[in-house]
């Protein structure tokens, strides 16, 4: 068992480094084709469907480079060599919210820090979770009347579980377990920016901080996602 389970680590550590360098690798001739579509657009005269047909060429490349960056967040994600810490959730979650209030600027959401408890962990990677998480529940609430996340912490005595709620569009339970897969994304969410990745790197950082993550939703009622760390006295 210890002999396989070395063997599938150097096979993830591999997995990893491919997928960093193959993205890594995307990402300059990606640049070009861009860059070459943009002046087209600019410095020539097309006709409407050949201009159709560049501006199509411009959006499926600046998707793929999304694509391309989300690969690159997740095959660095839970590689940073950081010491393990207690980390001060209050200050944490209160810069997210400032950041996220600023970047979607929309005054009318509500997120609400409602109880906070210290966590173990690696801050970055913890940053990473809470930030994907918070942010996600921002953006799929964002077509209620009044927008309101409310972020929890439950003390479990060995664990410290955090818990995101929103009264957004929800998840079908039916597709509750695949959203946390690589480019994965609910049937519903086409309206919304996102590649699918997000999830998929909580779940990886979860993991190395063998904690774990999951979401009790229902279509149009909101869904609350779940996340539980080690407490500081007890790593």
């Amino acid at each position: 068992m210890r002999i396989l389970n070395e063997k599938l680590k150097e096979a993830y550590d591999e997995l990893d480094a491919f997928s960093y360098t193959i993205s890594h690798d995307l990402k300059n001739p990606l640049s070009s084709i861009k860059s070459y579509s943009q002046i087209l657009l600019r410095s020539f005269s097309l006709e409407p469907k050949a201009q159709h047909m560049v501006s199509r060429i411009l959006t499926g490349a600046e998707k793929m480079q999304s694509m391309i960056q989300d690969v690159l967040s997740y095959s660095k994600a839970g590689q940073s060599q950081s010491e393990y810490k207690v980390v001060n959730m209050e200050n944490l979650l209160n810069e997210l919210k400032q950041e996220l209030l600023v970047s979607h600027e929309d005054k009318d959401v509500e997120i609400n820090i409602n109880s906070v408890e210290d966590i173990y962990g690696e801050e970055t990677m913890v940053m990473q979770v809470f930030s994907n998480l918070i942010g996600n529940a921002v953006k799929y609430s964002k077509q209620a009347n009044k927008p309101v996340v409310n972020i929890n912490a439950i003390d479990h005595g060995n664990e410290i579980e955090y818990a995101i709620q929103d009264n957004g569009i929800g998840i079908d339970p039916s597709e509750q377990d695949k959203i946390f897969e690589l480019f994965t994304r609910a049937s519903d969410v086409d309206a919304f920016e996102g590649t699918g990745v997000g999830l998929s790197i909580v779940k990886k950082i979860m993991s190395k901080h063998q904690g774990k993550v999951w979401v009790d939703s229902q279509l149009n009622q909101g869904s609350t996602f779940f996340v539980r760390f080690k407490k500081p006295q007890v790593a």
